[in-house]
């Protein structure tokens, strides 16, 4: 009886991580296509990227409060450099700013994966 209940317990991991690997896989690609997509996804992203694309052209990133225009910086200082810093190589548009927060996404998902192997002593795990 020992021996078949490891069996399905082996079989329910086999499972439940093939399900969770086409879950990742699937949000990799949607993640990718959001890049290459011309239009805005988020209402957002236009004031955003707008923000960086100032920076790009030496303006400030934080605007006088006395006066339009009336925007509001909701990321970090850094994002909105990195963010220009893309706009500048790769060209303005959506594309470099959703390129960074994709990487961000990536890394982070690194970062998390590592703490877990390194808490629980396993791989497998992280």
């Amino acid at each position: 009886m020992r021996h078949r209940n490891d069996w399905t317990w082996s079989v329910l991991l086999i499972v439940a991580g093939a399900l969770l690997f086409l879950l990742a896989a699937g949000r990799i690609v949607v993640g990718l296509r959001a890049i290459v997509e011309l239009q805005q996804l988020d209402y957002g992203e236009p004031i955003v990227y707008g923000i960086a694309a100032r920076l790009v052209a030496g303006q400030p990133l934080y605007q006088p409060l006395d006066h339009a225009p009336f925007t509001v910086a909701a990321y970090t200082p850094l994002y909105y450099a990195l963010a220009a810093a893309g706009q500048g190589v790769l060209g303005s548009g959506f594309g470099p700013g959703r390129a960074l927060s994709f990487l961000s996404g990536l890394v982070a998902s690194a970062a998390v994966g590592w703490l877990v192997a390194r808490q629980s002593s396993s791989r497998w795990a992280g």
